[in-house]
């Protein structure tokens, strides 16, 4: 089989065990590094947990290039700059419902800035996909002109001289 079909839990704490049951790390307030010396983190949501960027830091290793995994990409306005070379987020759905490239309503405290795709603010490096999925309640979940999206990036070392 390819793939594996995963039934998730119906809430956070749910969702969590299943994914642990599966033998899949959860990234939360955390950090592992790859054999191959990438350090990937993992914080809390921006809007539900309060991430902690102290305790954070403290579980991530120097000399490592480190990709952060934040869902809300409004993090990166918190100061953790320092924290990682490359943060990915999701979250704001493309804008969900745009209009000639335009979102009327975002889900970011920054409107457009962090709608979708790769943002660079001062030496910050944030990369937001469309996702899959959409918010809203009752009639109002839906998608208009902001496609789903699963995003593939290649990292690849630099020579450093």
């Amino acid at each position: 089989r390819d793939y594996l079909y995963i039934p998730l839990g119906g809430n956070r704490a749910g969702t969590i065990r299943t994914l642990r049951n599966y033998g899949i790390m959860v990234l939360e307030e955390t950090a592992v590094v790859t054999p191959r010396g990438l350090q990937i983190a993992g914080t809390y949501d921006l809007l539900d947990m309060n991430p902690e960027q102290a305790f954070l830091a403290d579980t991530m290793r120097e000399g490592y290039f480190t990709v952060l995994a934040s869902h809300n990409p409004d993090f990166a306005e918190e100061g953790a700059g320092a924290l990682y070379d490359l943060m990915l987020s999701g979250h704001t759905h493309g804008g969900q419902i745009t209009l000639f490239g335009y979102a009327p309503a975002t889900r970011s405290a920054y409107g457009q800035k962090y709608r979708s795709g790769l943002v660079q603010t001062g030496g910050d490096q944030i990369f937001v996909t469309n996702g899959a999925g959409y918010g809203g309640v009752g009639w109002m979940r839906f998608r208009l002109f902001a496609p789903s999206e699963f995003a593939v990036l290649s990292l690849r070392r630099s020579v450093r001289k």
